[in-house]
């Protein structure tokens, strides 16, 4: 990998972005290094564990770690520019995206290019979707923000119809584009035996949506994507999914939703999807119909509790690049059959455990004591309840097991293995 150093104006998007990202940062009480040259880096971009260690975490067994890259750099959030309320005041939903920390975004061909090019300006990169049948070469013209394309499945087509219009459509796609543009380029499954007969494609990558209305997010994700092994290549995106907040259309209630979509984005990575985007940024409208409550932000731009959850989330999730070789983590839960976790590895070898209650949940959380039991051996153990406080709960020094209250909103455990050198 190639490492540049970079002189940023104080005043640009870019530099804005960045300084909102560290104030962030120091709130949530995560430390900062300097490199060589002077720029402030993630511990986790220098620290590098010794091979014997690598090798230890690769023949251990247990449960099998995704980088946490996969969940700070894979997620992404929905525009939809030519729908009223916030979307109409630019600034606004500009200001929640950089607080949010997202590195992705997806709209139709309905956003302006000039709104496209001052969102590639602060590093977003965009998906497009759309049906079929109102496909067209405009939606491509947007510019090199533009790194992914997607074409929804028609449910009025038999599937294979469906499947012969998308890969004529997408090979009419590839020979219209600069070859020295980098484009990926999907469609829609809307089930699992869809997903694994497009699994055997030419597709860049395979899109899933999901929409659960009130049904909780683990059952929802296993229906989706059934008990088969999900792809890996092309690999599943979900390019839209989201809980609403309405309260005569299907909605649950705001705290409900911040728990339901964490879990949600959790269980999908776990079960190997790729990426991510909740569907929408801001509600729109009268906020009072489903499609139109299902946004992080409000109609005027307010946050819910979600985009809090999320925004915390994905800073300390936060990573750049993965570990060459993923290693596993030995443990046990004892106390709560409901118990469910999704498992991540930093660059420097660090595990994030997320531990959650798959239940339905309502207006309180539902709580339940956990024995988290470790076999392998880890030397410091943090853990995090990032929507109750910004600051550590508690930490232990080489810990064979620890005593957890779990709930319905997951918690983050930071695991650093004892092979690991200081």
């Amino acid at each position: 990998m190639t490492h540049v150093g970079l002189s940023l104006d104080p005043g640009s998007p870019i530099a804005k972005r960045f300084a909102v990202r560290l104030t962030i940062r120091a709130a949530l009480g995560i430390a900062l290094v300097t490199n060589a040259v002077g720029c402030s880096v993630d511990p986790v971009q220098v620290l590098s564990p010794p091979d014997a260690c690598a090798v230890e975490l690769t023949q251990t067994g247990g449960i099998s770690a995704r980088a946490a890259s996969a969940f700070s750099r894979g997620m992404g959030v929905g525009l939809r520019y030519n729908y009223p309320g916030v979307y109409t005041a630019p600034p606004v939903f500009e200001q929640r995206l950089t607080e949010l920390g997202v590195q992705r975004i997806n709209d139709t061909d309905s956003i302006p290019t000039a709104i496209a090019s001052e969102l590639g300006g602060l590093g977003l990169e965009l998906h497009a979707f759309e049906n079929i049948s109102t496909a067209k070469q405009s939606q491509l013209d947007h510019g090199t923000y533009l790194t992914s394309y997607q074409l929804k499945h028609e449910s009025s087509a038999p599937l294979a119809t469906w499947e012969q219009r998308t890969v004529a459509r997408l090979e009419e796609v590839r020979r219209t584009l600069d070859p020295s543009r980098k484009l990926e380029l999907g469609s829609r499954a809307t089930n699992s035996r869809e997903i694994g007969e497009l699994a055997h494609s030419s597709l860049d990558f395979i899109a899933i949506e999901l929409f659960p209305r009130t049904k909780r997010p683990e059952l929802a994700v296993g229906e989706l994507l059934g008990t088969a092994e999900v792809p890996s290549s092309p690999p599943v995106w979900m390019t839209q999914g989201a809980y609403a907040t309405d309260s005569l259309d299907g909605g649950v209630a705001p705290a409900v939703q911040s728990r339901y979509l964490l879990r949600m984005i959790l269980t999908a990575l776990s079960r190997g999807v790729q990426r991510v985007y909740v569907a929408q940024l801001a509600n729109w409208g009268m906020e009072a119909a489903f499609d139109e409550s299902l946004g992080l932000i409000d109609a005027k731009g307010t946050p819910k509790p979600a985009f809090d959850a999320l925004t915390k989330w994905l800073r300390l999730l936060d990573d750049v690049g993965a570990r060459k070789s993923l290693g596993s983590l030995r443990f046990s839960l004892a106390g709560a059959g409901s118990a469910q976790s999704a498992l991540f590895q930093r660059q420097n070898g660090i595990f994030l455990l997320a531990l959650w209650l798959a239940v339905d949940s309502v207006a309180t959380e539902t709580r339940a004591a956990v024995q988290l039991n470790l076999k392998t051996p880890i030397r410091q153990a943090t853990v995090y309840r990032p929507e109750r406080s910004p600051s550590i709960e508690s930490r232990l020094a080489n810990p064979e097991s620890l005593d957890l209250e779990l709930s319905d909103m997951p918690l983050l455990v930071e695991l650093e293995p004892a092979c690991l050198q200081d």
